[in-house]
């Protein structure tokens, strides 16, 4: 309303329509599906700000969805190749800053639903694919350089980056290459591993094992890797029944 100069009765004018009635925001008891009502008023709602934005600013948008709902770094931002430069990528975040679309100094931290707006927006985007390659390229090469027994000066380092890598794992493995794809997971578990926390390493491993077989298939030597990864994790607990079978299916895979 300020940059615009509108007035509130305008405002609502161009609200509702964008389909925000008063009524999507009204409560009914008996009405089941009101929250969707609300969740789709809100959409509108988001839609008056997308509707400012320029393309560039939009495209930061779609890539910034593609991160954890986590502070991003805003050196991983400009990490992935995006075809713009330090200057343009700063003047498209003073735009989301500017319509209150993005928060932070150091690390941005989009809120929930603006993430999810965001995220239903990639599909006007041609080059979405592209930036979750790149993105992927830029989470793996951190997950590479941690090591099995990081220093507590490393783990401090490359703390902010472990939610993002995450989300790599999670939610965007398909977009990961072959040869980097257990760094998805095995960069994380050895951050984990090299401060005792097995609990919260043991589950990447068993996935990474897992999304191994499935792109692999049984007889691959990144799926025999993934099980000397986990052999190594469940000794380091103790659970020293299970690891013969792995080491055995291991020495199968090999032979």
């Amino acid at each position: 309303m300020k940059k615009r100069k509108l007035s509130l009765a305008e405002m609502l004018r161009r609200l509702e329509a964008k389909k925000l009635a008063h009524e999507s925001l009204a409560r009914d008891q008996k009405d089941k599906t009101w929250t969707l009502n609300v969740k789709w008023g809100v959409i509108a709602a988001f839609e008056l700000s997308w509707d400012e934005l320029s393309h560039d600013a939009k495209e930061l948008d779609v890539l910034l969805s593609l991160f954890a709902l986590a502070p991003i770094p805003w050196t991983l931002v400009e990490s992935v190749e995006t075809g713009k430069n330090v200057e343009q990528l700063e003047d498209s975040r003073v735009e989301l800053e500017s319509l209150h679309l993005l928060q932070g100094e150091n690390g941005y931290q989009l809120h929930q639903l603006i993430r999810e707006f965001f995220q239903i927006k990639q599909a006007e985007f041609n080059q979405v694919k592209e930036l979750k390659r790149s993105l992927c390229r830029v989470m793996v090469a951190i997950a590479k350089d941690i090591p099995e027994t990081p220093t507590l000066e490393q783990i401090t380092d490359v703390s902010p980056t472990i939610p993002h890598i995450a989300e790599v794992a999670k939610n965007l493995i398909q977009y990961v290459s072959d040869e980097d794809l257990i760094w998805a997971f095995l960069g994380n578990a050895q951050f984990y591993d090299g401060q005792g926390l097995y609990n919260q390493a043991t589950p990447l491993l068993e996935q990474c094992l897992e999304v191994a077989k499935n792109r692999f298939g049984e007889e691959h030597p990144l799926v025999a890797q993934s099980l000397h990864n986990l052999a190594g994790i469940y000794y380091s607990q103790g659970r020293y029944s299970e690891v013969p079978a792995i080491i055995g299916i291991k020495a199968t895979l090999a032979g």
